[in-house]
């Protein structure tokens, strides 16, 4: 294996494009090594956690993006579904290995999940969710 890297690095031509870690699935098994265009200037990893009604799924991706789109992180629950996105990115080449944590730790804040005015249930609220909101139906 490292034979193979050093031969990599060997046909890479000094000044070249970055190389980042490529992949998007459930798991990092399918991950592959990329150039990246021009433009990109980072690696980024992302990581999404998507729970509707207690059933929750979790998607990783890796890839090549510019500066602006690192560190996309956030969190929105209404009560019966969730997605909370969390993101790293780095500038070496094939630095974007690791797993971004995703909070799912409550900070105190509880919200009303459903419409207004009618509040039947509450929802605890996790990581950076600091603000409630409310929907009203007509």
């Amino acid at each position: 294996m490292t034979l193979l890297w050093a031969l990599l690095w060997a046909l890479i031509p000094a000044g070249s494009s970055l190389l980042c870690n490529d992949c998007s699935s459930d798991s990092w098994d399918s991950c592959q090594i990329t150039s990246c265009p021009v433009y990109s200037r980072a690696c980024a990893t992302f990581h999404q956690v998507q729970n509707i009604y207690g059933n929750a799924t979790s998607l990783f991706q890796r890839f090549c993006t510019n500066s602006k789109t690192c560190y996309e992180s956030f969190s929105i629950n209404n009560g019966y579904e969730s997605f909370r996105q969390a993101s790293e990115c780095c500038s070496s080449d094939l630095c974007n290995t690791g797993t971004p944590a995703v909070n799912l730790s409550t900070n105190g804040l509880v919200c009303c999940a459903g419409s207004v005015p009618n509040c039947q249930t509450t929802v605890q609220c996790v990581g950076d969710e600091e603000y409630c909101f409310t929907t009203q139906s007509e």
